[in-house]
């Protein structure tokens, strides 16, 4: 069983991988591209502030612009995993919500970007640290590769 995890684990990764690639290789000289995966995982979070604050969530993810002016905002000259919780990182985050994000680039920094999830302030910050991390160094392996 174990076996079977990690090569899913792995066909997914590789799956992502090549999405990401691909994602910037069509992406514009100037601006940038995001990529939302995921966010019907919101539905089944308990006690998230009902439908009406789901419904502005979801509209905030539809806005393509703006999620990329946030993780621009909240990964400028940063360094490692950043940690934005709700109004109190004024960068337009809708209430009640937390941002974990980390930039990722090629080692000449010529291709950059950033790497988050979007979730509940009351997020698992214990886990969810840990795999934006690995995420955005598994990126940037990944375009020094390419």
């Amino acid at each position: 069983r174990l076996a079977e995890e990690i090569e899913l684990g792995e066909r997914h990764y590789r799956a992502l991988r090549r999405r990401l690639l691909d994602a910037i290789d069509d992406a514009p000289e100037e601006g940038g591209q995001v990529i939302v995966i995921g966010q019907f995982n919101l539905l089944g979070l308990p006690d998230w502030g009902g439908m009406g604050h789901l419904r502005e969530v979801m509209a905030a993810l539809e806005n393509k612009k703006r999620l990329i002016r946030l993780l621009d905002g909240c990964l400028e000259a940063a360094q490692g995993v950043r940690v934005f919780i709700g109004a109190e990182a004024t960068l337009g985050l809708v209430s009640g919500c937390a941002l974990v994000a980390s930039r990722f680039s090629t080692p000449d920094g010529r291709l950059s970007g950033g790497v988050g999830v979007l979730g509940p302030a009351r997020l698992n910050y214990a886990r969810v640290i840990p795999l934006v991390d690995f995420a955005s160094r598994s990126l940037s392996a990944a375009l020094a590769e390419a």
